[in-house]
């Protein structure tokens, strides 16, 4: 049942709910899939592959409750959980998205050409890629990521009334603005 390679990235303390009641669990993403453990004796409870997983999604029912949605076969099934960093848990978990079960059908990243000014109004061509999970920065040749801006960290965006289609984003505490 071990993934093999699986290397965690991240683990959150969680609970998950079930018709069976609810259940401390660890929830470790990880380079190959998700896998929980019992937090009592870290023995594994349930492990699945990236091919298997379908989604990552926060639930409207409260703000810390979260769903993931699984696919074995044709069958479906959905399990909730909650965490105190349910953003975090969604966002570490959508960095896999790319091998997760529907990758090929879902719609692809979007990429634009764009520009980055600096505070001494120096400008940088480079390209903006929104991502599900957060917005890249990458260098004019395509070849290295210069930042990324994860949805959860962006404290809010705004057009740039100056510059016609222009905004800035407020990212990463204090806000510290990036205009592009």
């Amino acid at each position: 049942m071990a993934l093999e390679g699986n290397e965690d990235s991240a683990r959150y303390y969680t609970t998950k709910h079930s018709w069976r009641g609810k259940y401390k669990r660890v929830f470790c993403v990880g380079s190959k899939g998700i896998t929980t453990l019992n937090p009592g004796n870290t023995e594994v409870t349930n492990q699945w592959p990236y091919n298997e997983f379908v989604d990552i999604q926060p639930s409207h029912k409260t703000s810390n409750e979260f769903i993931i949605t699984l696919r074995k076969g044709r069958k479906t099934n959905q399990m909730t959980f909650s965490c105190d960093h349910r953003s975090e848990v969604i966002t570490e978990t959508l960095r896999f998205s790319p091998l997760f079960a529907d990758a090929g059908r879902a719609k692809g990243e979007k990429k634009f050409r764009s520009a980055k000014y600096g505070w001494s109004e120096s400008r940088s061509d480079v390209f903006l890629v929104v991502r599900r999970h957060c917005l890249v920065q990458v260098d004019i040749t395509g070849k290295r990521k210069l930042a990324d801006y994860n949805y959860k960290d962006i404290e809010f965006l705004v057009k740039v009334s100056d510059h016609p289609g222009a905004f800035a984003i407020a990212h990463g505490g204090f806000g510290r603005l990036h205009m592009f």
